[in-house]
This record gives structure tokens, C-alpha cells and sequence, in this order.
């Protein structure tokens, strides 16, 4: 029996999310007899399948598929998936994400009305600090009949999430997933769009993507090198496609800026990596493509700031090529100043013959006003002439699932917003702009500031309006009231001097440091405070610190040695988190000298290695040398 939508699932030792993601699926506002639900095993080794099972027995329209040989990555599922669906569209869901209840059918519904083949919702992407909308430009309004390919950007969001898409397109053109450690989903959706006819779109949420801290993935474990030498191969598989030249066009586009520049050179990985060289040659490769396909890459290069990477990389010794991206990456250091009306990054005096770098739209807070008898919020904008103000919305902090739009004047370079107005009852908020459709611009909390000699202290804060509860009581089961040995916190914090908070001592301690506690305390309103050793304050907030104890450094070295001998042969880091692929290993023998010992979230500490790159701190593998 056809049904209106298949849903596929690649499950592979995923046991801790499956629920969340199926009962997902159980939750969906639809007539389930319209709608399937295909998982496909790939030979997990956790209690993965027995779950998919146990939801099958107990659901009609849920139905796995268990291989026999685990395939490695999500491509061979997924495409057994799409050859056994009997919907008229398709959807792709990963395991440890899960589909909008009520977002996931309306845009079903909205595609089915309009006869599209393809359909753009909203996702939202969840991590261990915040809640956040992705790729905006493909979900920035309700929207039928458009050319997919032709949507601004939109080969910038080459992922499952928020897509609904027509089965009969992938089996007329014979569309699939290849088998890469990396990028199949970027060879599978740049070619589906290209090929679609018409798009519907919407700012419903639609999807949800899990990127928690603990959630791994194929794509982490894959190292920057590695995914440079499988984007050449994208690359020229793009090149082969027979698809509209606007489409290659712009998803070359792409590959040059988001992979091959912004993901590959303007990061950290680059900056401290042993393998510069190698990064050099892969990038020689791929430019390589350009002039034997009969293409120029500048073509396919439009933000400035790329631009002036790519003008360096060919013509400036390596050094300042490494100077010039060091800049750019160390964003919070980057002195700003105001010229027409546009804020403009001050480049250092080497790089002063280069694009200068600009920003679209700058917002700033400029305080409460009394005009005409009415109290005003009023927000100056810095912008680019071209540039139009669209909404302003009050956003939660950090949670960007919840936001109401405002109303608001525009004078000039100015908006102007009722005082009265200013209200989200039961949030803490942060203002944010949308502009030219779809850009967003949260309101910073003071202007920009371009002195070579100083740098403005919280010249990046973005505004925050905090809820006024008067006589609030703090329940203590959020704090930590019974005075603990230690304490690590697990997000940013500040020091202060007194209970009230008023006087700060030490500014933004990197998450991962110890505190030895003296004593508890608490403010005037009764909040608890915990006092250290050294005779500051910090929060008793059990959000940003966690007690530590015995059980947590049992084996570990927790006092900082100068220098430590690996005694058993391990790997090194460039996050305390051990998350990415590791930049060295480090052999039996070798001495390294020990910056500080941070702790991870789950409170395993690490030895901080000059240079900024994390070992393990466990006995069994590192000596202290005294």
C-alpha cells in the first residue's frame, strides 16, 4: 500500500537516544496508516536493535531491517532504506536526532497541497549550552513554488535535517549514498536539489539535531586532513554530475569556501598543526581541478575575507599567510572601528592593502529614552547601505525555540522600541535582528572599538535582559549547600569579592578549572555562594560547578607537575574533551612540560600541555618528573 511518507533511519549503537527519537515518531500529529518508519540495523553491538524491535512489535507502521554485515558508515542503510520505502516522499533521521510532532506533518501537508518536490523546514541544533536555529536561509519564510537550486545559499544546508523530499526524483535520476567516511550527504543532496523542480519552504520546526558533548560520530572521528583528501574526490564527482550549470556553479561555491577555506585553513586545527605543509599540498590539489576542468576558482569565491585568504595563500611568504589567519580566527582580540556607518575590522599594517573586512549589520544597545512623552529601547544599527532591517525578535538566552517578534520604528539608522512592550514574561532574553531576509544579528551591549593599544573589556557581550523577581527564594536543591572539598565548573565563570556579586575579581575562568573550597555563604536574597581558599567567591549553581571528590581523580596526577614522562605509549589533543582526531602520538620516553591540569565535564582530569594540547593525566600512562 503506498503511503504519503517514509521515514529512514540508520541505527547503529545508538541505544541511549532511541527512544527520545522513536517516540518521536509515536508523537507525530498524522494518521500513522499514512506514514512508515523504516530502521535499518547495521550489526549494532549495544542493545540498539532489541529497542527498534520492541517499538515494531507495538507499532504497525515501525519496521526494521537487520544486517547481517555492519557496512561502517550510514550510506548502505539509508539506501536499502530509500529502496524499500513505499512512500510518495522520503525523509532521513539519524538516530540520535528526533522530528518536530507537530512542524514534521505540516510541511508534509504544505508539499502534498503544492505538488513540490522537495520541502525546507526549520531545525534546531542542541548542545550541552544552547539551543540554536541552523542554516536560516533555507527556512526564513512560508513559501511555495520556488526553484530549489535557487535558493540563496542553500547548497550551504547538505544534510538531512529539515528536508522532506520526493521519491520518484531519486529513482528517475538513480540517486544514492556513496560509501565515504565523510561528505555523502553532501554528494547525495547536491545532486537531489539540483534535480528537484519546486520547493516548498517553511519557519516551522521541523527537525531536531543532538550534538551533546557525548554524542559521537564518523564525521568527529574524521581528521582535517582526511576530509580535504575526500572533498577533492566531491569535487570532482560535482564536476562529473549532469546537472544545471547555476546548480555546479554554486555547490562548487561551497566546496571552495565552507571546505576547502573556512573549514580547512580558518581554523585552530590548522593553526596548530605539526602537518602545515600537508595542508599546503591538498589545497595545491584541489586548485588543480579548477584549471583541468577549465574553471577559475576566484569565480567561486565571494566573501572578502575568503578572498584575501586565497590573495595570500598565492602571493604572501607562509608566515604571514599563518599571521593573517591567526587574526581572523582570534576573533575576541579583533579591534573593530566605525566608518560610513559600517563597523570595519582594523587590520594589522602588514594587511592593509587587502579587502577590508566588514560587517554586514552591527547592532548596539543604546539604553532606554524619554521622546515624546513615551519611553523608548533604542537599538543603533551599523550597516552596510544595502542592507534592510526585516524583524526584531526577543529571543530566551540560549534557547533560541523560544523568541516573540517585537514592534518597532526604524528612524534613520535607529529602532526604536516601546519600553512597554519589552516584555517576555517567565525569560531571561537577548535581542535579535533579522535582516535581508533571512541574516541574523544579535544586539551587542556596547560598540566596537578599534584602539591598537587597549581592547575594550566585554567588547563582544551581547546585550541580556535579566527578569526582575523580587524576594525570590533560590530552591537549594539547584546549588550546592553542603560545603564540598572541591569543585570544577563546567561552564564559564566569573570570581567576585563579595556574596552580592558586585565586585569581580577574576573574569571568565575557562571552564575545567579546580576550585578548593573554604566555606559556604550566601547573598542577600539567600542564593548560595561558595567561598574558596583563596578568598573569593564563586556560584554554588550546580549547572556551572560539579563537587568533585576521591572517585573522580582516583589514579590520576592532580597536583601540577612541572614535567611529566609518558610511561605507556598514548595520544595527544587538541580539546580536553578528546573529542577530535588526536594530533600526535606520543611514544614511551618522550618528556612534555605540563602548563595545568584542567577536568572534562565528566570531571576525568587532563594535563594542559604548552601550546595549548591536552594528554591524559591516568597513572597508567604519565610519570611526574621531579
Amino acid at each position: 500500500m503506498e503511503k504519503k511518507v517514509s521515514i529512514i533511519i540508520p541505527v547503529y549503537n545508538k541505544e541511549k537516544y532511541l527512544d527520545r527519537c522513536m517516540q518521536s515518531l509515536i508523537d507525530l500529529d498524522m494518521d500513522k496508516d499514512t506514514m512508515e518508519v523504516i530502521c535499518i540495523d547495521d550489526l549494532s553491538t549495544d542493545g540498539s536493535l532489541q529497542i527498534i524491535n520492541r517499538y515494531a512489535e507495538n507499532h504497525d507502521f515501525i519496521r526494521v531491517i537487520a544486517l547481517d554485515e555492519n557496512s561502517g558508515s550510514p550510506a548502505r542503510p539509508r539506501n536499502i532504506g530509500m529502496s524499500e520505502a513505499r512512500g510518495t516522499y522520503l525523509a532521513l533521521l539519524d538516530a540520535d536526532d528526533w522530528l518536530d510532532s507537530v512542524g514534521f506533518p505540516a510541511l508534509l501537508q504544505q508539499m502534498a497541497d503544492n505538488d513540490a518536490d522537495i520541502g525546507f523546514g526549520q531545525s534546531y541544533k542542541h548542545t550541552s549550552k544552547s539551543v540554536s536555529r541552523i542554516a536560516r536561509f533555507a527556512s526564513h519564510k512560508e513559501a511555495d513554488g520556488l526553484v530549489p537550486h535557487k535558493i540563496e545559499k542553500i547548497f550551504r544546508a547538505v544534510g538531512p535535517p529539515g528536508k522532506i523530499f520526493r521519491k520518484s526524483v531519486v529513482r528517475e535520476y538513480n540517486i544514492g549514498f556513496e560509501d565515504l567516511k565523510f561528505g555523502e550527504d553532501k554528494l547525495f543532496f547536491v545532486n537531489l536539489i539540483a534535480r528537484c523542480r519546486n520547493a516548498s519552504m517553511t519557519r516551522t520546526p521541523v527537525y531536531h539535531v543532538d550534538r551533546q558533548s557525548d554524542n559521537a560520530s564518523l564525521v568527529k572521528e574524521t581528521s582535517a586532513l582526511d576530509k580535504a583528501s575526500i572533498n577533492i574526490e566531491i569535487l570532482k564527482k560535482i564536476l562529473e554530475m549532469d546537472i544545471p550549470e547555476p546548480a555546479r556553479k554554486d555547490a562548487i561555491t561551497r566546496i571552495v569556501e565552507v571546505d576547502m577555506i573556512r573549514r580547512f585553513f580558518h581554523t585552530r586545527t590548522f593553526l596548530k598543526s605539526f602537518e602545515k605543509e600537508r595542508f599546503f599540498e591538498l589545497f595545491d590539489e584541489f586548485e588543480r581541478l579548477f584549471p583541468e576542468n577549465g574553471l577559475d576558482i576566484r569565480d567561486h569565491i565571494q566573501m572578502d575575507r575568503f578572498k584575501n585568504i586565497y590573495h595570500l595563500y598565492k602571493n604572501a611568504e607562509r608566515d604571514d599567510f599563518i599571521e593573517y589567519i591567526e587574526y581572523l580566527v582570534d576573533d575576541k582580540k579583533r579591534s573593530r572601528y566605525i566608518k560610513d556607518n559600517v563597523v570595519h575590522a582594523r587590520l594589522p599594517g602588514k594587511f592593509s592593502g587587502l579587502i577590508p573586512i566588514t560587517e554586514e549589520c552591527h547592532a548596539v544597545y543604546g539604553g532606554t529614552h524619554q521622546m515624546d512623552g513615551e519611553y523608548y529601547d533604542i537599538i543603533q544599527i551599523y550597516r552596510r547601505p544595502d542592507v534592510t532591517i526585516n524583524n526584531v525578535y526577543m529571543t530566551r538566552i540560549s534557547d533560541e525555540t523560544v523568541e516573540q517578534a517585537i514592534d518597532f520604528e526604524l528612524r534613520d539608522d535607529k529602532i526604536l522600541i516601546k519600553t512597554e512592550d519589552m516584555v517576555m514574561d517567565g525569560t531571561d532574553i537577548n535581542l535579535r535582528l533579522i535582516f535581508d531576509g533571512y541574516k541574523s544579528a544579535l544586539v551587542h551591549a556596547t560598540p566596537p572599538n578599534g584602539s591598537g593599544h587597549y581592547l575594550q573589556n566585554r567588547q563582544n557581550f551581547k546585550t541580556e535582559f535579566k527578569e526582575v523577581k523580587s524576594g525570590s527564594i533560590v530552591p537549594s536543591e539547584d546549588y550546592i549547600t553542603v560545603l564540598p572539598e572541591s569543585v570544577v565548573n563546567v561552564k564559564t565563570i566569573n570570581s567576585y569579592g563579595d556574596e552580592e556579586f558586585e565586585t569581580v575579581i577574576t573574569e571568565n575562568i575557562t571552564a575545567g578549572t579546580r576550585f578548593d573550597i573554604a566555606g559556604v555563604s550566601q547573598s542577600k536574597n539567600g542564593t548560595p555562594r561558595l567561598k574558596t581558599t583563596d578568598g573569593t567567591l564563586i556560584t554554588a549553581n550546580r549547572k556551572f560547578v560539579k563537587k568533585l571528590d576521591g572517585t573522580h581523580t582516583a589514579g590520576y596526577l592532580t597536583d601540577r607537575p612541572e614535567k611529566v614522562r609518558i610511561i605507556k605509549k598514548c595520544r595527544m589533543y587538541d580539546s580536553k574533551a578528546f573529542s577530535n582526531a588526536p594530533v600526535k602520538t606520543l611514544e614511551v620516553g618522550e618528556e612534555l612540560f605540563v602548563s595545568g591540569i584542567v577536568y572534562t565535564n565528566s570531571l576525568t582530569p587532563r594535563l594542559k600541555i604548552r601550546d595549548s594540547y591536552f594528554v591524559t593525566a591516568n597513572l597508567d600512562y604519565v610519570q611526574a618528573v621531579r
